[in-house]
Protein backbone atom coordinates (compact mmCIF):
# COMPACT_ATOMS: atom_id res chain seq x y z
CA UNK A 1 0.00 0.00 0.00
CA UNK A 2 2.87 2.36 0.84
CA UNK A 3 4.40 1.72 -2.58
CA UNK A 4 1.10 2.51 -4.26
CA UNK A 5 0.74 5.78 -2.33
CA UNK A 6 4.32 6.72 -3.19
CA UNK A 7 3.72 6.02 -6.89
CA UNK A 8 0.49 8.04 -6.89
CA UNK A 9 2.24 10.94 -5.15
CA UNK A 10 5.11 10.80 -7.64
CA UNK A 11 2.68 10.72 -10.55
CA UNK A 12 0.69 13.71 -9.24
CA UNK A 13 3.89 15.64 -8.58
CA UNK A 14 5.15 14.99 -12.10
CA UNK A 15 1.84 16.17 -13.54
CA UNK A 16 1.86 19.38 -11.59
CA UNK A 17 5.47 20.09 -12.54
CA UNK A 18 4.72 19.46 -16.21
CA UNK A 19 1.69 21.72 -16.08
CA UNK A 20 3.66 24.68 -14.73
CA UNK A 21 6.95 24.13 -16.52
CA UNK A 22 8.13 26.86 -18.85
CA UNK A 23 8.76 25.44 -22.31
CA UNK A 24 12.41 25.39 -23.35
CA UNK A 25 13.33 26.89 -26.67
CA UNK A 26 15.43 24.73 -28.90
CA UNK A 27 17.35 27.43 -30.68
CA UNK A 28 19.37 24.89 -32.68
CA UNK A 29 16.19 23.48 -34.25
CA UNK A 30 15.22 26.89 -35.62
CA UNK A 31 18.64 27.28 -37.24
CA UNK A 32 18.34 24.08 -39.24
CA UNK A 33 17.38 24.68 -42.86
CA UNK A 34 14.18 23.71 -44.60
CA UNK A 35 14.34 22.13 -48.07
CA UNK A 36 13.30 25.49 -49.49
CA UNK A 37 16.14 27.27 -47.67
CA UNK A 38 18.68 24.72 -48.93
CA UNK A 39 17.39 25.23 -52.48
CA UNK A 40 17.72 29.00 -52.14
CA UNK A 41 21.26 28.71 -50.81
CA UNK A 42 22.26 26.34 -53.64
CA UNK A 43 20.75 28.73 -56.20
CA UNK A 44 22.64 31.60 -54.63
CA UNK A 45 26.10 30.05 -54.21
CA UNK A 46 26.10 26.88 -56.34
CA UNK A 47 25.98 23.28 -55.16
CA UNK A 48 29.72 22.73 -54.78
CA UNK A 49 30.22 25.91 -52.75
CA UNK A 50 27.16 25.13 -50.62
CA UNK A 51 28.34 21.60 -49.77
CA UNK A 52 31.95 22.65 -49.17
CA UNK A 53 30.77 25.55 -47.01
CA UNK A 54 28.87 23.10 -44.78
CA UNK A 55 31.76 20.76 -44.11
CA UNK A 56 31.12 17.02 -43.79
CA UNK A 57 31.07 17.06 -40.00
CA UNK A 58 28.73 20.01 -39.57
CA UNK A 59 25.48 19.71 -37.69
CA UNK A 60 23.68 21.23 -40.67
CA UNK A 61 25.01 18.59 -43.08
CA UNK A 62 24.12 15.78 -40.65
CA UNK A 63 20.64 17.30 -40.30
CA UNK A 64 20.16 17.38 -44.09
CA UNK A 65 21.41 13.80 -44.46
CA UNK A 66 19.10 12.60 -41.66
CA UNK A 67 16.14 14.32 -43.30
CA UNK A 68 16.95 12.74 -46.68
CA UNK A 69 17.12 9.32 -45.01
CA UNK A 70 13.51 9.72 -43.85
CA UNK A 71 12.40 9.49 -47.48
CA UNK A 72 10.27 12.62 -47.39
CA UNK A 73 9.84 13.80 -50.99
CA UNK A 74 10.76 17.43 -50.28
CA UNK A 75 14.13 16.29 -48.91
CA UNK A 76 14.71 13.65 -51.59
CA UNK A 77 14.24 16.33 -54.24
CA UNK A 78 17.40 18.02 -52.96
CA UNK A 79 19.65 15.04 -53.70
CA UNK A 80 20.23 15.72 -57.43
CA UNK A 81 21.28 19.25 -56.52
CA UNK A 82 23.54 18.11 -53.67
CA UNK A 83 25.14 15.24 -55.61
CA UNK A 84 28.28 17.06 -56.71
CA UNK A 85 30.82 15.03 -58.72
CA UNK A 86 34.21 14.79 -57.07
CA UNK A 87 33.03 15.24 -53.48
CA UNK A 88 33.35 11.58 -52.53
CA UNK A 89 32.63 11.72 -48.78
CA UNK A 90 29.52 13.83 -49.24
CA UNK A 91 28.41 11.66 -52.12
CA UNK A 92 28.71 8.52 -49.96
CA UNK A 93 26.60 10.22 -47.28
CA UNK A 94 23.90 10.88 -49.88
CA UNK A 95 24.01 7.29 -51.14
CA UNK A 96 23.69 5.95 -47.57
CA UNK A 97 20.82 8.33 -46.83
CA UNK A 98 19.02 7.18 -49.97
CA UNK A 99 19.55 3.55 -48.97
CA UNK A 100 17.99 4.30 -45.58
CA UNK A 101 15.02 5.93 -47.34
CA UNK A 102 14.18 2.92 -49.55
CA UNK A 103 11.88 1.09 -47.09
CA UNK A 104 9.74 4.18 -46.52
CA UNK A 105 9.72 5.65 -50.03
CA UNK A 106 11.21 3.38 -52.68
CA UNK A 107 9.41 5.25 -55.46
CA UNK A 108 10.92 8.56 -54.35
CA UNK A 109 14.41 7.07 -54.13
CA UNK A 110 14.07 5.48 -57.58
CA UNK A 111 12.97 8.85 -58.99
CA UNK A 112 16.11 10.44 -57.51
CA UNK A 113 18.35 7.73 -58.99
CA UNK A 114 16.71 8.25 -62.40
CA UNK A 115 17.28 12.05 -62.21
CA UNK A 116 20.87 11.92 -61.00
CA UNK A 117 23.62 10.79 -63.36
CA UNK A 118 26.30 10.19 -60.75
CA UNK A 119 24.28 8.03 -58.34
CA UNK A 120 25.00 4.33 -58.42
CA UNK A 121 22.39 1.60 -57.98
CA UNK A 122 25.27 -0.55 -56.79
CA UNK A 123 25.88 1.81 -53.86
CA UNK A 124 22.34 2.95 -53.03
CA UNK A 125 20.91 -0.57 -53.26
CA UNK A 126 23.77 -2.36 -51.52
CA UNK A 127 22.58 -2.05 -47.94
CA UNK A 128 25.30 0.41 -46.85
CA UNK A 129 24.11 0.39 -43.28
CA UNK A 130 26.64 0.62 -40.53
CA UNK A 131 26.34 0.03 -36.79
CA UNK A 132 23.13 -1.94 -37.03
CA UNK A 133 22.37 -5.23 -35.37
CA UNK A 134 21.73 -8.32 -37.46
CA UNK A 135 18.03 -8.06 -36.58
CA UNK A 136 17.92 -4.44 -37.85
CA UNK A 137 19.77 -5.39 -41.03
CA UNK A 138 17.29 -8.22 -41.64
CA UNK A 139 14.39 -5.85 -41.02
CA UNK A 140 15.89 -3.36 -43.46
CA UNK A 141 16.29 -6.01 -46.18
CA UNK A 142 12.74 -7.32 -45.81
CA UNK A 143 11.19 -3.84 -45.71
CA UNK A 144 13.30 -2.65 -48.66
CA UNK A 145 12.42 -5.68 -50.75
CA UNK A 146 8.71 -5.25 -50.02
CA UNK A 147 8.86 -1.57 -50.88
CA UNK A 148 10.89 -2.07 -54.07
CA UNK A 149 8.63 -4.89 -55.23
CA UNK A 150 5.70 -2.45 -55.28
CA UNK A 151 7.49 0.01 -57.58
CA UNK A 152 7.10 -1.08 -61.18
CA UNK A 153 10.08 0.58 -62.84
CA UNK A 154 13.26 -0.75 -64.41
CA UNK A 155 15.33 1.13 -61.81
CA UNK A 156 13.41 -0.46 -58.93
CA UNK A 157 13.84 -3.92 -60.47
CA UNK A 158 17.60 -3.35 -60.86
CA UNK A 159 17.78 -2.09 -57.28
CA UNK A 160 15.86 -5.11 -55.99
CA UNK A 161 18.06 -7.49 -58.01
CA UNK A 162 21.20 -5.85 -56.67
CA UNK A 163 19.97 -5.95 -53.07
CA UNK A 164 19.19 -9.66 -53.46
CA UNK A 165 22.70 -10.26 -54.88
CA UNK A 166 24.23 -8.44 -51.90
CA UNK A 167 22.22 -10.56 -49.47
CA UNK A 168 23.25 -13.74 -51.30
CA UNK A 169 26.91 -12.79 -50.86
CA UNK A 170 26.56 -12.04 -47.15
CA UNK A 171 28.30 -14.44 -44.80
CA UNK A 172 26.10 -16.95 -42.99
CA UNK A 173 24.53 -15.93 -39.72
CA UNK A 174 26.68 -16.57 -36.69
CA UNK A 175 25.78 -16.03 -33.05
CA UNK A 176 29.46 -15.25 -32.45
CA UNK A 177 29.05 -11.94 -34.27
CA UNK A 178 26.35 -10.77 -31.85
Amino acid sequence: MRKMNALISLFICSLSTACFAVPQRNSHVNKMPSPEKVTQEIDKMGARAFVLNLGDSSKKWRYIINKISTGQDEWLELVPRLSVPGLVGWHEDLESALAEAIPGNAQGVMNVIDKTDNLSIEQVCAMPIYNKSIAKQNEYVVNSMQSLYKVHTITAQKCLDHLIDVVKQAPPFSTESL
